[in-house]
């Protein structure tokens, strides 16, 4: 039994480490979305974006990035209302992309830091 759990840990942390050599191209997704609807609005990119959060909020949880799963739930929480915006003539408020910008950007710092961790 000893050796199962060894083999599943091994594997675990396999994964853990293939999940976060995967988390700058997942964020670089995010915040080129992000940048893609404050310049024109499109209620598929909207989706896309607000999934790919909840993604990242699930995954980097389960793999042990909480504090990513925390701020990425921050993110989700202040794109859920612009899920239903279908005016492509819309435009977030400036004080909405501020927002949305400085939680991306800590996202960004840390996936850095997280990446840069030898830790898997």
């Amino acid at each position: 039994m000893t050796s199962e759990k060894s083999s599943f840990e091994l594997h675990l942390e396999k994964l853990k480490g293939e999940y976060k050599t995967q988390l700058p191209t997942k964020l670089e997704t995010i915040a080129s979305d992000w940048l893609l609807l404050t310049q024109h609005w499109q209620t598929d990119v909207m989706v896309r974006l607000h999934r790919n959060v909840h993604s990242l909020i699930g995954t980097s949880g389960t793999f042990g990035f909480t504090d990513l799963s925390k701020i990425a739930r921050i993110l989700e929480e202040h794109l859920k209302p612009l899920l239903e915006e279908e005016n492509e003539n819309y435009k977030p408020d400036a004080n909405m992309v501020s927002s949305i910008n400085t939680i991306i950007k800590t996202l960004i710092n840390l996936i850095k830091i997280t990446h840069d961790d030898q830790h898997p």
